[in-house]
């Protein structure tokens, strides 16, 4: 949270249903087995539904505790205990609603109390309101933060939900909507978030060049995908290279093969090149790999480095 400039706290709010039944504090174990039994009963006063109209939530109630007395027992204690949790269990202002509100950073927060909430929600007992981040000294929703901390929050979530040993997880550019700087630290990010999973391994799409930059060769490898104009066939190059570190304009010439008027890296490569056959230097190896760079950039009409490339291949065929 804190590469977002957060501070540790994300609450998660859930809107409460029927209090006068589920939240009373009195709760029965009879009255909770008629609402999803017999709904449909004239002497109970907490639906008015059709024997033939059940409830959505009736299957996962018929699953999960219409045969279980002991979980269903835990589930009514836990309602009767949420309305004395002040911290968590507030009412809603200028409303007769109450509101659930978990702080994921709550060090009392327990894996029962997470198990119960997500029975309530499959109950249909709760609903999800929303998300809700601390920053500076203001509580923002995940509604009102800006379109790259949403989309990065909502993607590590999802990750976080499905995630266990030896997964391979597959991220599509993730750079969307990030700033720069974000971009510069978003790998070693997400190793520090996820350092508890060390056997799973990740595989990101990007055209980011400031994701590349924070690649370490050890623990990560990159692969160029290609494709052919012509035949529109994709092939894939690994990298023997360890791009950490690099510049900005290293990564766009050596690896996305994107040049610009201004870029160092190929400014050096041509005057080695030009220098080698000013000064017949019989260097071709090195004149082949300068040639393998420059002949992968993009082609343009009248570019003048069509004639330095076929210059030097010819200068390259005549000390093979």
């Amino acid at each position: 949270m804190t590469f977002l400039e957060f501070k540790e706290s994300f609450k998660v709010e859930y809107n409460t249903k029927i209090n006068k039944l589920f939240f009373s504090m009195h709760l029965e174990l009879k009255d909770f087995k008629m609402y999803f039994e017999e709904w449909w009963n004239e002497g109970f006063m907490y639906t008015n539904r059709k024997e033939k109209n059940p409830l959505w939530s009736v299957p996962y109630y018929n699953k999960h505790f219409k045969e279980n007395p002991e979980l269903t027992e835990d589930l009514i204690g836990f309602l009767n205990e949420l309305p004395t949790k002040e911290n968590v269990f507030q009412r809603k202002k200028n409303s007769s609603s109450r509101i659930i509100t978990l702080d994921l950073f709550d060090p009392d927060l327990t894996e029962r109390d997470l198990l119960m909430i997500s029975h309530l929600e499959n109950l249909d007992i709760i609903n999800l309101q929303g998300m809700r981040v601390q920053k500076s000294n203001s509580s923002l929703s995940t509604n009102e933060i800006s379109s790259g901390e949403y989309h990065l929050l909502n993607s590590l979530i999802g990750i976080f939900a499905s995630i266990s040993q030896d997964s391979l997880i597959l991220i599509d550019e993730p750079e969307i909507s990030l700033h720069p700087n974000w971009q510069m630290r978003y790998i070693t990010f997400l190793k520090k978030v996820f350092a508890n999973y060390g056997s799973c391994h990740f595989v990101l799409s990007t055209h980011s060049h400031f994701l590349v930059s924070d690649l370490e060769g050890q623990s990560s490898s990159v692969t160029a995908l290609n494709r052919d104009i012509e035949t529109n066939k994709l092939s894939a190059r690994l990298l023997e290279i360890d791009t950490y570190g690099w510049s900005a304009e290293d990564v766009l010439y050596n690896i996305f093969n994107v040049r610009s008027s201004l870029n160092y890296y190929l400014q050096a490569d041509l005057t080695e090149l030009l220098g080698m056959i000013a000064n017949n230097i019989k260097d071709s190896k090195k004149i082949g790999e300068i040639l393998n760079k420059l002949n992968a950039l993009p082609k343009r009409e009248n570019d003048p480095l069509q004639e330095i490339i076929l210059e030097a291949t010819e200068y390259l065929s005549s000390i093979q």
